[in-house]
């Protein structure tokens, strides 16, 4: 299993791979807390632009993510072990939450844009 100093690492490469595609220019950070009383594993802060991900709810893809339709698995596809699927897990829950980010630039420059008498920033 990662340990935090891993999944940290790990948390900040994905952020930069998706503020790079993204093509954000704000500053964002990456925090990691324990917090077992809250329900979800990641939020973004939209005031501070901070990934917060929940290692008390953190836990990898279940297996069975990486099976068809019908619950089978093909002959030649193994399933990821459980680093791997954790690796996936805080990938997919660094890129969901910088989309928020990219969500909020929209929405600001659409704003903006609107004041503007609709001119394309």
């Amino acid at each position: 299993m990662l340990d935090k100093q891993q999944i940290g690492k790990l948390a900040q490469r994905a952020a930069k791979v998706a503020y790079t595609i993204l093509g954000l220019e704000d500053e964002y950070s990456v925090i990691l807390y324990e917090k077992p009383e809250m329900p979800g594993d990641a939020y973004f802060n939209t005031y501070q632009n901070e990934i917060q991900i929940n290692l008390s709810q953190l836990i990898p893809f279940p297996e069975e993510a990486f099976c068809d339709t019908d619950g089978n698995l093909s002959e030649d596809h193994q399933i990821p072990n459980e680093d791997a699927r954790l690796h996936l897990k805080i990938c997919f829950l660094v890129f969901h939450e910088m989309r928020h980010m990219y969500q909020k630039k929209v929405i600001s420059v659409y704003s903006i844009n609107k004041r503007m008498g609709g001119h394309v920033i």
